[in-house]
């Protein structure tokens, strides 16, 4: 599944995805996942990088 980044995730319904794929959305975006970082934890860190 290809997701696209190009709106900065506007729309984007985080919950609905999986940890794989939040962790890949969160690494393009520079942010460092950590393998004791639960879904919410993820979801939480992508949210604040888009403020």
């Amino acid at each position: 599944m290809m997701l696209s980044l190009d709106n900065e995730g506007a729309g984007v319904d985080y919950n609905s995805l999986t940890v794989v794929e939040l962790k890949s959305i969160a690494e393009n975006k520079g942010i460092k996942v950590t393998s004791t970082m639960k879904k919410a934890d993820i979801i939480q860190a992508i949210l604040e990088s888009e403020i």
